[in-house]
């Protein structure tokens, strides 16, 4: 298996939006995560239903929408 190199090593910390870097048990990094796990909860969820069932395209607005927090979670002010 390749081995894949980041340049930057674990120092506890990981990037978010724009080049910063935060702690891994920071918070926006934590809700980033809950709401990914959401998102990929719907997502199951559309994939059980019925090619067109009237739920599928509001759960797919709200993946989007997911979508749009996590960017702003992991955007510093």
């Amino acid at each position: 298996m390749k081995r894949i190199y980041t340049r930057t090593g674990d120092r506890g910390t990981t990037g978010i939006h724009g080049g910063s870097r935060v702690e891994k048990d920071d918070i926006r990094i934590e809700a980033n995560g809950v709401i990914d796990e959401l998102n990929a909860l719907l997502g199951i969820v559309r994939s059980l239903l019925a090619p067109e069932h009237p739920f599928d395209p509001t759960l797919r607005t709200i993946q989007m929408e997911l979508m749009v927090v996590m960017s702003r979670v992991a955007t510093p002010c």
